[in-house]
């Protein structure tokens, strides 16, 4: 069974192996900007405050059987007023997306058989923005896991 945590630590599995990506975070979207002290960029950020569930079915005993997260991964780079005089917002967004395009292909390879207990929905790009005074850049995409939930219990109740 996949919860929200197997799906969490996957995704920041991936961005921590990925040379492209210098700093990943689980964390709200104003990470980007004050919390994450540390950080570097290119950056994975998987958004904690963007995540819904659906339970797409149940089993006999009314236990979900099969629930889909949808989730907010954003990708963030640096865009600062040197680089705008040498390079313009479509090449520098192009490279984002190649980042994010590479990262969700490993991301649906190793887990396109469902073993971890998820396999990936659809994924569609939700929008890209200047961000921070205009010294950066984001993407942000919705991505669906779907998680298979075998080992739910019933829970024991006292009328």
């Amino acid at each position: 069974m996949a919860k929200i945590k197997e799906v969490v630590d996957e995704c920041l599995a991936i961005a921590t192996a990925f040379t492209s990506i210098n700093s990943q975070t689980y964390n709200e979207i104003g990470a980007i900007n004050f919390e994450d002290n540390d950080k570097s960029y290119p950056m994975f950020l998987f958004n904690k405050r963007n995540v819904e569930v659906v339970v797409d079915s149940y089993s006999r005993n009314n236990l979900p059987r099969k629930s889909t997260y949808s989730c907010n991964l954003i990708f963030v780079n640096t865009y600062t007023e040197a680089e705008k005089l040498t390079t313009d917002l479509q090449t520098k967004q192009d490279s984002l997306i190649d980042i994010a395009s590479q990262y969700f292909a490993e991301l649906r390879s190793k887990n396109a058989s469902g073993e971890n207990g998820f396999y990936l929905g659809d994924i569609t790009f939700n929008s890209l923005d200047e961000a921070h005074s205009d010294n950066l850049i984001q993407l942000s995409y919705n991505v669906q896991f779907i998680a298979n939930l075998t080992d739910c219990t019933l829970g024991t109740f006292n009328y």
